[in-house]
């Protein structure tokens, strides 16, 4: 099952504020409890739990924090590609 879009949105957030340094421990633990309702093989619930993880020990460390924020912004991103429905084809995707 893909992730809530609002969850997604919620990290998405989460990801670029941390990028920025302006996230805030509130907004972490609300994405924290947001992911608790993903089930636990969505991709999306282990990459916020290891950004929460991280935040707990870089949240003063600006440069830290801001490639945490980077790879929550790329799990997002991952998490809302699809595959192209050509994908299979040699001819165009070798």
């Amino acid at each position: 099952m893909a992730a809530d879009v609002g969850i997604q949105m919620a990290a998405l957030s989460a990801g670029l504020r941390a990028m920025a340094g302006t996230i805030e421990v509130r907004e972490v633990t609300r994405l924290l409890d947001q992911a608790a309702t993903l089930d636990e093989e969505e991709p999306l619930r282990s990459s916020i739990a290891r950004f929460v993880e991280r935040y707990a020990t870089v949240r003063r460390d600006p440069d830290a924090l801001s490639e945490a924020g980077a790879e929550l912004r790329r799990a997002v991103e991952l998490g809302v590609m699809t595959n192209p429905p050509d994908l299979s084809r040699r001819d165009i995707h070798g």
